[in-house]
């Protein structure tokens, strides 16, 4: 079903009738709109809940949501030209705030998925199957897991705005335990600013580059889909070795546990 609180989206065969009724073949098709149908994948392609879409060429814009279910359609009357379409799911209702998604300090980042592409409506019609992306990373903890810190990732970007292009801003996401996993989700970044913080109650005991860390292994962070992280922590006798993704790397310091 497609909902849009700012405009409506009358069911294409009505569009079609109207178009044929407005425009006769002898008057200018310029003038007269594209019927697009926005076409939600089904869920094998990990999406959660709602998608947001948002179309703008100009000074054109319009934006909606499609929600729950399988193969649903939004029909939209747009003008002909060349627009962008983008779409957004798995963010919580209230996320969009001034053209950008940012995530809230202290909460996980959710499952988010993100879809750009451009479209040449310069036609009677147009269909598009929206294909989401995984915009988000799971790093996961394993090993020697002291359970008498507390576990935080810090970082410098919290968030995308509607381009794709990241948002800068605070970000703390805490690691906890979920489905058996000791693991937080952090939004794509932009750069190898992340660490990760042990807190002893709250005072900080002990910050890594875990940043540096996992682009020394080798992760993409520009990649189009986001893989996940699994990292491994091995204290010793002066210090902890990380193994990220199969890739190990060691941190030499004395310390007190």
């Amino acid at each position: 079903m497609c909902s849009d609180a700012k405009w409506y989206c009358v069911p294409l065969v009505f569009l079609a009738l109207g178009s044929a009724l407005s425009c006769s073949v002898k008057e200018d098709r310029e003038v007269c709109p594209c019927f697009l149908t926005v076409v939600r994948p089904d869920s094998e392609a990990g999406l959660q809940g709602e998608v947001f879409w948002h179309l703008a060429a100009g000074d054109y814009s319009q934006e909606g949501k499609i929600e729950d279910g399988e193969n649903e359609v939004c029909d939209i009357e747009v003008p002909r030209t060349v627009l962008r379409l983008i779409a957004v799911s798995g963010m919580p209702d209230g996320s969009y705030v001034d053209g950008g998604f940012r995530f809230e300090e202290g909460k996980n980042c959710p499952p988010v998925f993100y879809y750009k592409t451009e479209l040449d409506t310069r036609r009677n019609s147009l269909r598009d199957t929206i294909r989401l992306h995984k915009n988000y990373c799971k790093i996961n903890i394993e090993g020697e897991i002291s359970h008498s810190f507390t576990y935080v990732l810090a970082g410098t970007t919290c968030g995308f705005d509607l381009e794709g292009d990241l948002l800068q801003g605070s970000l703390r996401l805490p690691f906890r335990q979920e489905g058996g996993d000791f693991c937080c989700r952090v939004p794509r970044q932009g750069d190898s600013s992340l660490r990760l913080e042990l807190y002893r109650g709250e005072a900080l005991a002990r910050s890594f580059p875990i940043g540096e860390i996992i682009a020394e292994s080798g992760y993409d962070w520009t990649a189009e889909d986001l893989e996940d992280v699994d990292i491994r922590l091995d204290y010793q006798d002066t210090g902890v070795n990380f193994t990220v993704n199969g890739w190990e790397h060691e941190i030499t310091f004395y310390y007190e546990f």
